[in-house]
């Protein structure tokens, strides 16, 4: 309950970016919740989307289809719980003919569902694509000797992402992340031969890890983009290098967040085919013209693409956001130019180095009050042996000359809030007692 619960959040986030991007989608919304394994999903995702609906005095009218290749029959009588729990959303209002929400439950093979759906809203992906294209594998590697002598000592660890290059079609996940306790690298052992049914090499010790593709996806996952305008995946697999490099040609990321969920493992990845792309771009031309007015329209479509591709290396939110109505054009202006003015500033005194954006907003229980806008971190190249971080907070504004002071100095007090939050839990050496939680999310 508790995880759907913060998946539904999540996801409802999306349905309003999505609203604000087509603002006549509310009149008739057509979301799929896709393979659903979770059934209290549907009714949490209803109530959020109610909430949004009457804080934005939006008309809405949901039409919420909760798909299933095998789990119908279970799905449905969860529904069926939810509705005669909730019968205010099924109700039909004074005045009108149909109810506000309709739910309802399919089982269908995908091939009979691409056949039912075309050029419809919203598709949802709940956990859904870890049920195929993944494997655990294990590789060999000498036996180390255990970090601590006596052995009372644990270390603290998760399942981690491997780096990865880009343009990479898989991606693997550490599951046995070192250093070891000696009695889990017996264990560790024990399995490898149980696995192999052959005896262990001497002095060796596996390493286990999982192998994640989207290969297995590729036609379901082309499918979707071609019948409906977003398709969202909220799981532990996908990320946006991943589905870039797998669809290089008909799937355009449009949004992303990392370290979601309760145990902070799940992404959000919404993507469309690069239709989508257009429209967003044409909505930042128009939204441009009060800003540079005067200006051939070609000009601002330019100006407008190459703000969604600089934005896009650091949050496509803000780019959807910029799309629809209020002041975000001027962040997301503000955004792309202090990305690029301190990138430049920093290569040129260490060319070649690896650096790496954080939107903060996807991280906001880092902090305990306002939050900065972006990180900023850089490995130099002249890194010998050792791993030395650059880090720098920034809080972007881009307002006229008349506020330029009050902005200014309110961007200062954020950052440095910012930095005394951060410094704190990245100090070097480890003598925090929450070090190795603080360590472990920067990773």
């Amino acid at each position: 309950e508790q995880t759907a619960q913060v998946a539904a959040t999540e996801l409802a986030r999306v349905v309003q970016d999505y609203i604000e991007t087509y603002p006549f989608a509310h009149d008739g919304l057509e979301i799929y919740l896709v393979q659903c394994r979770n059934g209290a999903l549907p009714g949490l995702l209803v109530e959020r989307l109610d909430r949004l609906a009457r804080r934005r005095r939006w008309g809405l009218h949901l039409n919420v289809i909760v798909h299933s290749t095998d789990r119908g029959a279970p799905l449905y009588r969860r529904v069926g719980e939810w509705l005669r729990a909730h019968e205010e959303f099924v109700a039909r209002p004074a005045g009108g003919y149909f109810p506000a929400v309709a739910l309802r439950v399919l089982e269908c093979d995908y091939d009979d569902l691409f056949r039912q759906v075309h050029d419809t809203d919203l598709v949802i992906l709940p956990d859904v694509l870890a049920e195929k294209g993944q494997a655990v594998e294990s590789e060999m590697h000498t036996t180390a000797l255990p970090s601590n002598a006596n052995g009372d000592e644990w270390p603290l660890y998760r399942a981690q992402q491997a780096p990865f290059e880009r343009g990479e079609f898989t991606r693997a996940l550490l599951l046995t992340p070192q250093p070891q306790p000696a009695l889990l690298q017996h264990f560790y052992r024990i399995q490898w031969a149980a696995q192999e049914r052959k005896a262990l090499p001497a002095d060796e010790t596996p390493h286990f890890f999982q192998r994640v593709s989207l290969l297995d996806w590729e036609q379901p996952l082309t499918e979707l983009h071609r019948r409906f305008n977003w398709v969202a995946c909220y799981d532990t697999t996908v990320d946006r290098f991943l589905l870039e490099a797998t669809f290089p040609d008909t799937v355009e990321v449009i949004r992303y967040s990392l370290g979601l969920g309760t145990k902070r493992r799940h992404n959000l990845t919404v993507s469309s085919s690069y239709r989508a792309r257009d429209i967003v771009a044409s909505r930042l031309t128009a939204n441009l013209e009060s800003l540079l007015t005067g200006t051939p329209d070609e000009f601002r479509r330019e100006v407008a693409r190459n703000l969604v591709t600089q934005a896009k290396q650091v949050s496509g939110d803000i780019v959807l956001r910029a799309a629809g109505p209020g002041a975000y054009l001027n962040e997301l202006i503000g955004m792309v130019v202090a990305k690029h003015e301190t990138e430049r500033r920093y290569l040129e005194q260490h060319p070649g180095a690896l650096t790496a954006w954080i939107y903060l907003d996807d991280f906001a229980h880092w902090f305990d009050g306002r939050i900065p806008d972006l990180l900023f971190i850089a490995i130099p190249q002249e890194a010998n042996g050792e791993l030395p971080l650059h880090v720098e907070l920034l809080e972007t504004k881009c307002v006229g000359e008349s506020s330029f002071v009050v902005e200014a100095a309110d961007a200062q007090k954020q950052v440095a809030q910012g930095i005394n939050r951060l410094a704190q839990a990245w100090a070097a050496g480890a003598a925090h007692l929450d070090a190795p939680y603080w360590y472990d999310q920067l990773y």
